[in-house]
């Protein structure tokens, strides 16, 4: 079967499923922004990684960050990773 004959359901997945891990991350997400002072006030200058709607990691770099979250056995798919700082860098794709 070639990539053409594929259902939905086998490409993505159960939809269920992928609306629930979308709407954890959507949710995730609005905690950078809505939390955003509290968030400069405990981990700036570090990476900070949300998920299920808080904090379960954070650290000096990306990496030991990611070490955490592997530790903890949380799916990298479903976090929000981001480094915590004052000045934000947008960056044009």
């Amino acid at each position: 079967m070639n990539k053409s004959d594929a259902t939905i359901e086998e490409i993505i997945g159960d939809p269920r499923k992928l609306d629930a891990e979308l709407q954890g991350f959507r949710k995730d997400s609005e905690i950078l922004s809505s939390r955003k002072a509290d968030l400069m006030d405990k981990y700036l200058k570090k990476w900070v990684a949300i998920y299920d709607g808080k904090v379960h990691a954070n650290a000096p770099s990306l990496n030991a960050a990611l070490r955490e979250v592997d530790r903890l056995g949380l799916p990298r798919e479903n976090i929000v990773v981001r480094f915590v700082d004052k000045n934000v860098r947008r960056m044009i794709l």
